[in-house]
């Protein structure tokens, strides 16, 4: 499935760019990504709400992460795309569902059942 989004997203942006010879932002919504030109910002809206939730830093999630904060940093705010292997740590951790964490579903469900 994320290869597939990433195909789908990589021919919207060559689509639009030689369509109208623009550096424009267009969004993809489904996928909450913003295709600008050449490159794309991720944006993961739950990321800062699931962390703050819990009274936690970036430093504390980087940890978890085995990363540095500056590099959870760019996950969080939309500079650099979360590897899956993150986000699967993270969903295990938050213990909510990965379609929640990327926002294809709006109400969290839960991993595991206490």
């Amino acid at each position: 499935l994320l290869g597939e989004i990433s195909n789908l997203l990589y021919t919207i942006r060559v689509t639009y760019r030689s369509l109208f010879k623009s550096n424009q932002s267009i969004t993809c919504y489904n996928f909450e990504k913003t295709c600008k030109g050449a490159e794309i910002v991720y944006i993961y809206p739950r990321l800062r709400d699931l962390r703050e939730d819990r009274d936690l830093t970036q430093a504390d999630i980087a940890k978890i992460l085995g990363t540095a904060r500056e590099q959870y940093h760019k996950y969080e705010s939309g500079k650099q795309e979360i590897p899956l292997h993150h986000a699967v740590t993270l969903a295990r951790f938050y213990n909510v569902t990965m379609d929640y964490i990327v926002g294809l579903v709006s109400e969290p469900s839960e991993l595991y059942s206490k």
